[in-house]
């Protein structure tokens, strides 16, 4: 996909910025707060630009700042479609971001790092940013020239994702490098515990999930599945729609849009030869009962367009919380499964757990019957989840549960803090040594330690070692050496 020059302009042309700085702060503070922009990224979809913003908040003073809160006035050719690190609201053409909780207070010298998307309709209206600064006692006006060069406004050089494939490397224990992994494996098989290709010899897949296609759709792109595939080797795409988060599949999201985004990443990996799953990605909806009806209209849908193919695995429910219980979730999946198997015979389903999909071993103890090619999910963050969850994982194996880890990080389970890179290298010993296939979380540049590109990673594919994280550069490497 491409970039787009005068990337600030279009979003500072159309945006009108105030930030409030809650009564708690004594009045000086008020100017204590520093506040930046940086466009990340920008690209077109259905007729529509989408920017990318990284917000930092720094305060260089000596007082504390306790509390804080952003707005933004909103020209009526732009929408909000999803942030992060913050609590968003949108009200009267206003943006409102509130602290998460964790970042509600900024130290003296310290800062805390937020981001959004929106969506931006025709051509900006108005040449400056401008907007009021509140103290706590009276509200300050401030007004920007957008037409001076500054570290807000300058526009970004356009990029290019790579067109040319890179050398395909050489997969450890493989003799032939020139197979796509569907050529390779054929149709996937659940046999005993293993996901097994056409042969029935078992398969450990190695796969890299999206973010949710609501938020980060741009990298949903076929050279960016290649730069995957060819330069670390890996077989899996996992396709994560949220269902119920901001602009979610049921909570008010374009359905069409997002099935769009969702259809052209199957297209995108088919044509790789890659494997793909399609991802029902429950969070706060807590029980995936709360849209069972949508759930199964969705799948009915997909299993008709792809039953002819061999590459779509669909998970059902990512990460059943709250409380949920196995019985719940198990008459929910029966109910999805009938609905697929009905057009689809032979695709791998992937079923989630209770607990964020934690607890394999309570399915183990009641597994779904009736159907052929189940498997359930384990999710695990390496830097919270340590021995005693692969105890719950050899559980289940030992009652012959299926089990597939359809996401996972070495981050905190947050998705964000501290990676543990020791105790990842503890779990993918284990997953290869229980042939355990494993995808991990998430091809995005947001802000946090589980994504595999840094936030200031500005590519869309082709990504150069400085583009990626920790994690990035951890994974990476995992996969190319087998």
């Amino acid at each position: 996909m491409k970039q787009h020059h005068g990337l600030r302009r279009l979003l500072l042309l159309t945006l009108f910025l105030a930030v409030l700085i809650l009564p708690a702060l004594p009045a000086r503070a008020a100017s204590a707060m520093k506040t930046s922009f940086r466009t990340v990224n920008t690209w077109k979809q259905g007729g529509d630009t989408y920017v990318q913003m990284t917000v930092t908040l720094r305060n260089p003073k000596s007082v504390k700042i306790t509390n804080w809160n952003l707005t933004l006035n909103m020209d009526r050719k732009i929408t909000f479609v999803s942030g992060w690190n913050a609590k968003y609201s949108v009200s009267a053409r206003k943006l409102k971001v509130r602290p998460a909780g964790y970042n509600k207070k900024i130290l003296p010298g310290g800062s805390c790092e937020l981001g959004f998307i929106i969506k931006a309709r025709g051509k900006a209206a108005c040449k400056t940013v401008s907007g009021t600064v509140w103290n706590g006692k009276k509200k300050h006006k401030i007004s920007k020239n957008v037409g001076k060069k500054t570290g807000t406004t300058a526009a970004e050089p356009e990029i290019k994702p790579t067109s040319a494939p890179a050398p395909t490397p050489k997969p450890s224990g493989s003799s032939d490098t020139s197979k796509t992994p569907l050529q390779k494996n054929g149709r996937l098989k659940v046999k005993g515990t293993y996901l097994v290709n056409e042969k029935g010899s078992p398969v450990v897949l190695k796969g890299v999930s999206t973010h949710g296609i609501n938020w980060f759709p741009q990298f949903v792109n076929k050279e960016a599945f290649r730069t995957l595939r060819d330069q670390w080797g890996v077989q899996c795409i996992r396709l994560a729609m949220y269902t119920e988060e901001y602009n979610g599949y049921c909570s008010g999201g374009n359905r069409e849009e997002l099935k769009k985004t969702l259809t052209d990443g199957v297209r995108y990996a088919t044509e790789l030869g890659m494997y793909v799953i399609i991802d029902w990605h429950i969070l706060s909806d807590g029980s995936p009962a709360a849209h069972q009806a949508d759930a199964k209209t969705f799948f009915k849908e997909m299993s008709a367009k792809y039953k002819n193919q061999k590459n779509v695995i669909y998970e059902i429910c990512n990460e059943p919380n709250g409380g949920t219980s196995w019985s719940t979730i198990k008459a929910y999946a029966r109910s999805v499964i009938k609905t697929i198997r009905a057009n689809d015979k032979n695709a791998v389903i992937l079923v989630g757990t209770p607990n964020w999909s934690q607890d394999v071993d309570t399915a183990a103890d009641n597994p779904i019957t009736g159907y052929q090619g189940i498997m359930y999910t384990f999710h695990f963050y390496a830097a919270t989840h340590g021995e005693d969850y692969r105890k719950k994982v050899e559980t289940a194996l030992g009652k012959g549960l299926p089990v597939f880890v359809s996401e996972f990080g070495i981050s905190e389970a947050s998705g964000n803090g501290a990676v543990d890179k020791q105790e990842g290298n503890r779990w993918i010993s284990f997953l290869n040594k229980n042939k355990i296939s494993y995808v991990c979380w998430n091809l995005s540049n947001k802000g946090e330690s589980s994504s595999l590109l840094k936030s200031s990673c500005t590519r869309t594919s082709g990504f150069a070692d400085g583009d990626l994280s920790a994690e990035g550069k951890w994974y990476r490497d995992v996969v190319k050496n087998g």
